[in-house]
């Protein structure tokens, strides 16, 4: 890997003003992989080697400000936005089968992220059978002879007559091209408010969760009460049934906008000053309370934009098994 950065700290009119500026572009050359490999391999199948090569590059911003005024209000607040880019400059052709890639073209062709996703582009809901029978090349052939009312029609996005692996097409990326917070710090008398502030905004998620049928699951989504039931019903929900598994193949219907703005951590608290300390031989005495993930304001469905799917996974959001918790906290510190 190498790395060129250049940089600016300042701080401006007596240290209230403070930031910096900062930009990068990172080459990471040969990355070591676990590609997948034919079961019929057997036993030594499983290696690593040598797979793509990446650029990362972006700028880094961060402005604050801090003062204490003539009432003893101290004010610390500060701001950062950050704006990423990746590409794949590099897939050797015994790796594409680890990554996202179309049947016609690969990452490195497209020059498009390393988390990218790649699936169908659903272009409405089958409504009757007129309109798959209507749904015609520039032949008269069905593109989907085998459709039922309820499903998706696909689209033919390269426009060469058949729907097939060659219509898949690059729907998204997982990473951020930019993320940002804002952390306020405020002290008056003896009281002191912290809160954080952090978000990203330009990304996708790949929503497995919005598949009825994977991890056995029992309890829909809320989404589902919204589905196909009958004409008209619905243009965006297939129909509700294990026998038409073409719905559920990879494609843009599972794939949201995952940015998001959350409100990460409050907290509060009361030192109590020093003469009453005295009294009762305390050096020092802090009460508080904090809250964490009080907050979350994303057009995401599943539990939480903060996958834990990683960008090998193409921005699954496998890992987020559970929903992120918003914890309230009380304590106090003693120093003797």
């Amino acid at each position: 890997a190498t790395q060129y950065n250049v940089g600016l700290d300042y701080t401006l009119f007596g240290n209230t003003l403070y930031g910096t500026v900062d930009a990068y572009i990172k080459n990471v050359k040969d990355m070591l992989i676990n590609p997948a490999y034919l079961g019929a391999t057997g036993e030594g199948g499983n290696s690593w080697q040598n797979g793509p090569s990446l650029r990362n590059w972006g700028m880094e911003f961060t402005v604050g400000y801090r003062k204490t005024l003539a009432n003893g209000l101290g004010i610390d607040v500060n701001g950062n936005l950050d704006f990423f880019r990746n590409k794949v400059t590099y897939l050797p052709a015994t790796t594409t089968g680890a990554y996202a890639h179309t049947s016609k073209e690969n990452l490195v062709q497209s020059g498009k992220s390393y988390g990218s996703i790649v699936g169908y582009v659903a272009d409405g809901i089958f409504q009757n059978q007129a309109e798959i029978d209507n749904y015609v090349n520039d032949k008269g052939v069905k593109y989907q002879p085998d459709a039922k009312p309820g499903d998706f029609k696909w689209k033919d996005v390269d426009g060469n007559g058949v729907i097939d692996d060659n219509d898949r097409t690059i729907l998204g990326s997982y990473f951020a091209p930019f993320s940002f917070g804002v952390n306020v710090k405020l002290e008056y008398k003896g009281f002191d408010l912290g809160v954080d502030i952090t978000g990203v905004a330009g990304n996708e998620i790949y929503n497995s969760k919005k598949a009825p049928y994977d991890y056995n699951q029992f309890n829909f989504m809320e989404c589902w009460e919204n589905r196909w039931h009958g004409e008209g019903t619905s243009n965006k929900y297939p129909i509700l049934s294990n026998m038409r598994p073409d719905n559920m193949r990879a494609s843009d219907f599972f794939v949201e906008n995952g940015s998001y703005v959350r409100l990460r951590n409050v907290q509060l608290g009361y030192t109590f000053p020093k003469a009453w300390m005295h009294k009762i031989y305390l050096n020092s005495l802090r009460i508080y309370a904090s809250a964490q993930n009080l907050l979350t304001l994303t057009a995401f469905d599943g539990w939480t934009p903060e996958i834990g799917g990683s960008p090998l996974e193409s921005g699954v959001d496998s890992g987020s098994l559970y929903p992120l918790p918003a914890t309230i906290t009380f304590g106090l510190n003693l120093t003797f």
